[in-house]
This record gives structure tokens, C-alpha cells and sequence, in this order.
């Protein structure tokens, strides 16, 4: 399974009001996911399997109440389970990554504000692999 998650509207995947997104944003989701996914089954014999995706956005209730409180109750165990958690924040999709050296690569992922959120840790601490989602790829933080 592959985690995504986005922080509110920063990468245009945040709807505050329903569980729902355009359909040209969940085929950009999709080109990311096959882009992880092929460089993953690189050297592996068995590539037809494909990747699911979980969005907090389609998957957490919008409005207030029971349903969300629950949602937000049980999301670390949602990050347990995923394979991979990809992040997907604007002030990392900025930069090509081929241009940054790993210092700076690392320093922008500590300095943005993803870093300092609070739920990070879970979604960082529980996954069993963490990407960050440059403008030219995607980055591993292993």
C-alpha cells in the first residue's frame, strides 16, 4: 500500500469541504505513485503488481464531528501500515533535486514547515519507507 498525504490546499489536494478531488489531480497522484513504484521494481522480477493509494483528503471525513475524531484517532495506524509514505509539500516541489546536494536536500526538508508539524512524527517514525516529492523526483530519506 502507499500513503500519500497533503497538507491542506499547499499542493492543490486539500478540499475542506468534501471527500473528493478532480479527477486531473488524482492522475497527477498516479504518475507519482508509478514513478515510486517503477523506480522500486527496478531489479525485481515481479512488476505487475500495482499501488494503492490512501489520501487523507478522500478518506477522512471533511466536516467535524464523530466520524472525523475517529479518522484522526486511528491515522496512526494507517501509518503503520503503509508501505510508504510520500510527501507531497510545495516548498519541497520547488527545487529539482538534481541541484541540490543531499546537505541542502535534507536542509529543506528540516526547515519547512512539514517538518514542523506535529503529526509528522507518526507519518514519518511509522511508515516503513519515507519519500519526499521533488520538482524533478522523488527522494528517499533512507
Amino acid at each position: 500500500m502507499l500513503l500519500f498525504h497533503r497538507f491542506g490546499p499547499m499542493v492543490g489536494l486539500g478540499n475542506p469541504k468534501a471527500n473528493s478531488l478532480h479527477w486531473c489531480k488524482l492522475f497527477h497522484l498516479r504518475a507519482h505513485v508509478n514513478a515510486l513504484h517503477h523506480s522500486e521494481q527496478q531489479g525485481n522480477s515481479d512488476t505487475s503488481a500495482s499501488s494503492l493509494i490512501w489520501l487523507d483528503t478522500l478518506y477522512c471525513p471533511a466536516e467535524n464531528g464523530a466520524g472525523k475524531d475517529m479518522a484522526i484517532e486511528k491515522i496512526r495506524l494507517v501509518y503503520q501500515r503503509a508501505k510508504h509514505v510520500l510527501v507531497l509539500y510545495a516548498s519541497l516541489m520547488a527545487y529539482d533535486s538534481g541541484n541540490l546536494d543531499i546537505t541542502e536536500q535534507i536542509m529543506r526538508i528540516f526547515t519547512s514547515s512539514w517538518f514542523r508539524r506535529l503529526w509528522t512524527l507518526q507519518e514519518g517514525a511509522f511508515a516503513e519507507s519515507l519519500y519526499f516529492q521533488f520538482a524533478d523526483r522523488t527522494s528517499s530519506s533512507a
